[in-house]
């Protein structure tokens, strides 16, 4: 990478969102990454910093995942949305609305981790 990405992570579980904070933040050199509780929170610090990339919950009060990506789609931006959810229910949901990859929130960590890895590479 050419320079330090700045990720975005909504998810209204505090523990889920520190955990991810903090792998992320282990596994990448990540020159900001900015904890959102809902995807409006997501949307407005978008919009004050923009991001490399967003990994958001699909469930959130608020706003969820699938509104915050059709919300930035429609704004014309093209940054990289990953979004998960517990049930794996909601993957063709998830890329109808924009996303550009959905993961089981559980257990799908090493992928999921593959795939920021990837997209972070072709966006820095």
């Amino acid at each position: 990478m050419n320079r330090q990405p700045h990720i975005i992570i909504a998810d209204d579980d505090d523990v889920v969102r520190a955990l991810l904070v903090r792998l992320l933040a282990q596994m990448f050199p990540v020159a900001l990454i900015s904890p959102a509780a809902n995807g409006a929170d997501a949307l407005a610090l978008y919009h004050q910093r923009g991001a490399d990339l967003i990994l958001s919950d699909y469930h959130m009060p608020l706003m969820d995942g699938p509104a915050l990506t059709a919300a930035l789609r429609a704004e014309g931006v093209t940054i990289p949305m990953v979004l998960m959810s517990a049930g794996s229910d909601h993957a063709v949901e998830s890329l109808a609305a924009g996303a550009t990859a959905f993961f089981p929130k559980y257990g799908a960590f090493p992928e999921l981790i593959a795939t920021v890895e990837a997209l972070l590479s072709v966006r820095v």
